[in-house]
């Protein structure tokens, strides 16, 4: 197992270094060139934070062998108005510079504060509340994980909000045996078989 990372590879791999079978190296997904082919390649929650989402997909895709999967997932445009009007703006002007410590302090807030009317509002069977879908996962979830999710949303520099027709355009010419579905309303997951 090879895995890349483009800022953290040596908190990666250094995590992982009780596990043989794995390396990790430093690498951007867009220009990343392995010399070699694998029988699975995937990529969740990254694509969707890149500069350019199309130009990494292809190239990871050229790392799939033929008869090889190719599995992504990423934050859809579709069932994400109020991330695209309201957390990327304020990313952009308020605290896209904030630090780490202070942007974990104010996604902590906000998973709090989510809790109410996760655990009453979206508990009513009104599945036309925007994030209905995903608000039932969150509650499936410790507060740990939603606080990351959270907290993700926040910090990421950049994020792009992708369209199905997309993520299908993406596996449309070297892919057979095609799956793209939504997931909890807001991104989709795809895979694909290399012809």
């Amino acid at each position: 197992m090879v895995g890349i990372d483009l800022t953290c590879a040596d908190l990666a791999a250094e995590r992982t270094r009780d596990l043989p079978c794995v390396s990790v190296q430093p690498g951007d997904l867009a220009t990343l060139d392995l010399g070699r082919q694998f029988d699975v390649v995937y990529s969740v929650g990254v694509l969707h934070h890149t500069d350019d989402p199309d130009l990494c997909f292809r190239n990871l895709a050229r790392h799939v062998k033929p008869g090889g999967r190719m599995i992504v997932w990423v934050y859809s445009h579709e069932g994400n108005f109020w991330n695209r009007a309201l957390v990327e703006p304020l990313k952009r002007w308020v605290y896209g510079g904030w630090s780490r410590r202070l942007l974990m302090a104010l996604a902590c807030g906000l998973t709090a504060l989510l809790y109410v009317p996760i655990y009453t509002v979206y508990l009513l069977p009104l599945r036309f509340l925007p994030y209905y879908e995903y608000f039932g996962n969150f509650r499936r979830l410790s507060f740990r994980r939603n606080l990351l999710n959270v907290f993700d949303k926040l910090n990421a520099p950049q994020t792009t909000f992708i369209r199905q027709e997309e993520v299908r355009s993406w596996f449309a010419r070297d892919f057979e045996d095609v799956h793209v579905s939504p997931y909890v309303g807001v991104s989709w997951r795809g895979s694909g078989v290399r012809i």
